[in-house]
């Protein structure tokens, strides 16, 4: 259930005067993990990838397409990755929600963080590194396993 996974990286009650320094903690983390996948990203195909090439060309083996693309297509990924998280980080979030939400409370009242936490949105932001993921399956991992396979 997702409301045990928010406590892990955020506090389970607070005061209502740090709810907005929660949403921004809760932006932080979520840029931090579309940077994580940039990096992942950019050193499996800047570091892996070229090995590949070198390995298909050495057994005469065509390279699959989508490893042929791969290195345009994880470039334009690292660069959106990057202006994603980088938006996320410098642009200050919308409180209306949430002002909307800490109405009901009184100053230094202690509120359960999952009642504030936009849990849907956070698992929208994840949404880019599950295909990062898919991505590097498709264009290393696969014709990783590929090559092998006809070496038998």
């Amino acid at each position: 259930m997702l409301p045990m996974f928010i406590p892990f990286f955020y506090p389970f009650y607070i005061k209502k005067e740090h709810a907005k320094d929660l949403v921004k903690i809760q932006r932080r983390y979520v840029s931090i993990t579309l940077i994580g996948s940039a990096i992942v990203l950019a050193i499996i195909q800047f570091a892996v990838s070229p090995k590949l090439f070198s390995l298909y060309r050495e057994f005469n083996i065509s390279v699959p397409f989508m490893t042929q693309i791969s290195s345009t297509v994880s470039f334009c990924a690292i660069i959106l990755l990057v202006v994603i998280s980088t938006i996320l980080l410098s642009k200050e979030p919308d409180y209306s929600e949430l002002n909307e939400k800490l109405k009901k409370y009184k100053e230094g009242e202690m509120i359960r963080s999952k009642e504030i936490i936009n849990t849907k949105k956070e698992l929208i932001w994840f949404i880019p590194m599950f295909i990062v993921i898919g991505w590097i399956v498709l264009s290393v991992i696969q014709p990783i396993y590929n090559l092998t396979n006809t070496l038998k």
